[in-house]
């Protein structure tokens, strides 16, 4: 299960079941993205 919570209102948010799930990357670096990523496939 994948859930995601929303930084600002924590009711706001959602989750997904998967049959699996793999954690490709994690990325803090503002010059890709300007907030922290978790990439999944």
């Amino acid at each position: 299960r994948l859930v995601w919570l929303n930084d600002v209102d924590r009711e706001n948010g959602y989750a997904v079941d998967f049959l699996s799930i793999a954690l490709h990357a994690i990325s803090r670096d503002p010059a890709a993205y300007p907030f922290p990523c978790i990439y999944a496939q």
